[in-house]
């Protein structure tokens, strides 16, 4: 016959056998009264006193079991438990920081969110308030925390705590992956504790937005007290037997809960029962001990000695008390008693009777009996399926670090107490060559590169043994007999009995990483382009050279400044590719020029500066000079042309020039700049007045650079006229500079200083725009005046007509109006771009004039390609006229060829009469000078064109 073994045929097996076997005791014990005398039923109720008594026995077990299932599983729990409700904090946390940082984004600031954020979760508390929530950013600085304010803004990765230090790093770890999420163990300091620590669970989360990690955490130990806390509410609520109740004390006698009803008069006298427990705690083991204690019936007040079972709660320092009075049983015992009294006085058929009552009362007994059995076996069940599946989630656990082990991009090593390889992972054969089979078993030292020595290992060795972990530089050897360096981290693996079970390490190749340095070393102190040694690096050396000298005395060293002339002319005309290829050009030159001792530096752009640190004399330098301007200005070929370049250098020599770098630098590059001011493609040695010479100058530069901050240009107005009719025929705006530091400057001193600094682009955009302003206030009043505009080389460049045709449309002024005037200098720089911005000009509807004509280079072949309107007669023709015979042939020569060009002309510079008349008589246009007037304010000019009647209708 088969029969079912599971969860539910073993109850039902179990209530058939007890109901049988309750029916064959009852025609068992039938018999047994039927044929038996009175002293058999007196001893069958002695025997009936002792059943009742295991009874109450069995029933303390039952309660007590279930009091210890429930704390245990409540107890064991508590990890768990903690995990869960800080991910919940957390994640609640995450969702305020989320939802305000969507709402503000785009209307506040990064910082102002962040604070709102802060603020919003600063006051959180929970965990019955010592929970708060936390954020750090990923590079280790505490940006809230709540409990520690005084932390907020402190990098915790270089806290002098090392503990601070770890439980950053943990949490750092902790959200380094996909999920940006996840737990971290850790023991800490309990607050108030004295300095003992306890294991400590947070959960992190990464925050994008701001690179924050969102987290709290709280001690095992205080959950498993809030656990406690439950469970005593749980055992204060149990009742059985109608007044059976369960007391919870400590093991040092203190009641933590007694069970007693509100009533203080009834229950268990809890001094008698702490007496009791403390006597038997010595002996006391996990089966328990059963107690007597005096008490106070709560129903009848009638005063009796409960029956309790004290056993040890699992998980806790506690024993539980399970108590029942037995007068609530001795009810059960005395009817029985009773029943058996009246049976010996009545006849069969009331033995019988009694028999069927005492059937139905074993038979309901027997039912209870069951259930109650079969209750503990479904919990019993249960218990064994939460093993299962935490065994199953174990065994998930360990797969997944297993995937992590395999998975990992550095290389892992396992190796056992004795230092012997147990396990390494793909990525130490990716990064060293060798197998798994070729690793396993040895000692990691076969791996050593011999760079290392013996000391550095014994204080590796050390470490390990003190702190349990090292972490630094290493060099090892691949199987393939390459040396490489790794970064090594090694952690010690202790057991329960604190001995040794594994060193575990981790380490990544950073042979990369140490090639980067090297090259970002190198980048520190050399030109990429050139490969010479840069500012710093000569800095340093003229600091060891003069410092040399001092031993030496009576040698010369000298410190050279090498600039090219107008080499920005190669880079704007022929591109900067070839530009940097003649200054690798240039730098090879000067290379093979200078003594073995000496140094060569790219201090930036097209300057050079050269260190001469040991020369025999003056004359010697003077002659390595020399030697270097007929060598630069060889010419250079480049993209099938030659060019030429010419250098200005400017020396100082030590120590009567400077006694320290920056003065000696500085002295050389006044020289250098005297040099260009003598006509370039010379050399120049320092001397004091050109110290003078360079304060003035700095101290100009540093005024012109405020200048148009501070509003100090303005524009005055020089008119000009027709000759023959004497009537104005247009005026040309000209910059005056009236600076608050230095007074009136003249354009001679600060408009060539304005082109070399790079200053002339804005100050020429502020004279275009100013100059279209008045123009267009002047045709507001009627007045049609033309306004010629000086535009610089500097300016002449491909955004040229875009500003010409804004300053045009926001003024107002009408662009037939408008003269731009072009020196020649400007023109020949680019010949195809110039005849393009001239058409471009030209598209606009203003005129252009080639202005001081006769003064440049230009070339008439090139002249009659530009589209030009007007030519400007240089004021220095002017000024011989009519008695200098060559100024008048150059005059006349001028006239002839604007007239075959069909070029307006206006003569500059005109003071006398004489000169008028000449100039007219030969057929000049018009003319500008002293003669008619010196250059006019706005306001005096526009009187001077009111009283000239010069008025047009202006369109409505």
């Amino acid at each position: 016959m088969h029969f079912r073994t599971d969860a539910t045929a073993l109850p039902r097996y179990l209530i058939v056998g007890m109901i049988g076997t309750v029916l064959l005791l009852l025609l068992v014990i039938l018999s047994y009264l039927t044929g038996s005398s009175y002293v058999d039923r007196r001893d069958a109720l002695d025997v009936q006193a002792v059943q009742v008594r295991g009874l109450l026995e069995q029933r303390l077990v039952r309660e007590a079991d279930s009091v210890e299932h429930y704390a245990g599983f409540l107890l064991g729990r508590a990890e768990s438990v903690l995990r869960d409700e800080t991910r919940e904090r957390v994640d609640q946390a995450y969702a305020v920081a989320e939802a305000i940082y969507l709402r503000e984004r785009g209307r506040r600031s990064a910082q102002e969110i962040q604070a709102l954020i802060g603020e919003a979760l600063r006051n959180l508390r929970f965990f019955s308030g010592r929970g708060y929530i936390f954020i750090d950013d990923l590079a280790g600085n505490a940006v809230l925390a709540p409990q520690n304010p005084e932390r907020e803004g402190k990098n915790l990765l270089q806290s002098p705590l090392a503990q601070e230090r770890i439980a950053m790093r943990g949490l750092l770890d902790a959200v380094r992956n996909p999920a940006g999420a996840g737990y971290f163990r850790y023991r800490w300091e309990v607050p108030g504790s004295g300095g003992a620590a306890s294991d400590k669970i947070t959960y992190v989360r990464r925050f994008d937005a701001f690179d924050w990690i969102i987290g709290t955490g709280d001690y095992v130990a205080r959950m498993q007290r809030d656990l406690q806390g439950k469970l005593l509410q749980r055992t204060r609520a149990i009742r059985f037997n109608d007044n059976g109740f369960i007391a919870v004390l400590d093991r040092q006698g203190r009641i933590l809960d007694d069970g007693r009803p509100a009533d203080p008069e009834v229950g268990v006298d809890a001094g008698a029962l702490q007496q009791k427990v403390l006597s038997v705690l010595p002996g006391l083991n996990v089966a328990g001990l059963y107690v007597t204690v005096p008490a106070v019936h709560p129903v009848s007040g009638q005063a009796e000695s409960v029956l309790g079972l004290v056993r040890p709660l699992p998980l806790t320092n506690w024993v539980q008390v399970a108590l029942l009075y037995p007068s609530d049983a001795n009810s059960l015992l005395q009817e029985q008693r009773n029943d058996l009294s009246d049976a010996m006085a009545l006849n069969a058929s009331r033995i019988l009777t009694s028999v069927v009552v005492a059937a139905a009362v074993a038979l309901l007994v027997a039912l209870f009996y069951a259930r109650w059995i079969k209750a503990l076996f479904v919990r019993y069940q249960q218990g064994i399926d939460q093993r299962e599946l935490q065994l199953t989630r174990n065994a998930q656990a360990l797969q997944l670090a297993a995937r992590v082990f395999e998975s990992s991009r550095e290389g892992i090593i396992v190796s056992d107490a004795d230092n012997r390889i147990r396990a390494v992972n793909g990525a130490y054969c990716e990064i060293t060559g060798y197998s798994a089979e070729d690793a396993l078993g040895r000692n990691p030292s076969f791996m050593s590169s011999g760079r290392h020595d013996e000391d550095f290992y014994r204080r590796l060795w050390c470490d390990l043994a003190q702190q349990g972990r090292w972490q630094g530089e290493v060099w090892n050897r691949r199987k393939n007999g390459e040396v490489y360096p790794e970064w090594l981290s090694i952690h010690v693996h202790r057991n329960a009995d604190d001995q040794i079970e594994n060193y575990i390490a981790t380490f990544r190749d950073i042979s990369e990483r140490k090639r980067v340095q090297e090259r970002l070393s190198y980048l520190a102190s050399y030109d990429t382009l050139t490969d010479l040694p840069n500012q710093r690096l000569f800095e340093a050396q003229v600091g060891q050279a003069m410092a040399q000298s001092e031993l030496v005395p009576g040698r010369v060293l000298a410190v050279l400044l090498v600039d090219l002339d107008r080499f920005r002319n190669i880079n704007d005309s022929l591109g900067h590719d070839i530009g940097d290829r003649v200054l690798q050009s240039i730098a090879a030159r000067l290379a093979a020029l200078i003594p073995q001792d000496g140094m060569l530096s790219r201090q930036g752009g097209d300057e050079f500066a050269l260190l001469l640190p040991d020369e025999a004399s003056l004359q010697r330098v003077a002659a390595l000079v020399q030697a270097l301007l007929q060598q630069i200005a060889r010419p250079v070929t480049q993209s099938e042309q030659e060019l030429v370049v010419t250098p200005s250098i400017g020396v100082a020599v030590y120590p009567q020039d400077g006694s320290d770098y920056s003065t000696l630098l500085r002295n050389a590059d006044a020289a250098l700049s005297f040099a260009k001011a003598q006509g370039r493609n010379q050399y120049q040695f320092f001397m004091p007045a050109l110290n003078r010479r360079v304060s003035k100058r700095l101290q100009l530069e540093n005024a012109l650079r405020q200048a148009l901050v501070r509003n100090e240009f303005r524009l005055v107005y020089q008119p000009q006229y027709y000759l023959e009719r004497g009537l104005l025929s247009g005026s040309e705006a000209l910059l005056r500079w009236h600076s608050a530091l230095l007074g009136p400057v003249g354009p001679a001193d600060f408009i060539p200083l304005a082109e070399e600094t790079g200053l002339m682009g804005p100050i020429g955009d502020w004279v275009l725009q100013h100059a279209c302003e008045q123009g267009a206030q002047w045709l507001a009043q009627g007045i049609a005046m033309p306004v010629a505009v000086n535009v610089s080389a500097c300016q002449f460049l491909p955004d040229l007509p875009a500003k010409v045709a804004a300053a045009l449309n926001v003024s107002g002024f009408e662009a037939r109006l408008l003269v731009i005037e072009v020196t020649e200098s400007a023109l020949m720089q680019d010949i195809g771009r110039t005849a393009q911005l001239l058409r471009q000009l030209k598209a606009l509807g203003v005129e252009v004039a080639l202005d001081d004509f006769g003064t440049g280079h230009s070339s008439l072949a090139y002249l009659k390609r530009f589209a030009l309107d007007k030519l400007k007669i240089d004021r220095s023709f002017i000024s011989g006229l009519p008695e200098d015979a060559d100024d008048t042939a150059i005059i006349k020569a001028m006239l002839d060829m604007a007239r075959h060009l069909g070029l307006k002309v206006v003569a500059e510079g005109i003071e006398t009469v004489q000169q008028q008349d000449y100039l007219a008589s030969l057929g000049c246009e018009a003319g500008q000078g002293y003669l008619y007037a010196k250059p006019l304010a706005a306001r005096q000019m526009t009187a001077r064109l009111a009283a000239a009647a010069m008025y047009e209708r202006v369109p409505a």
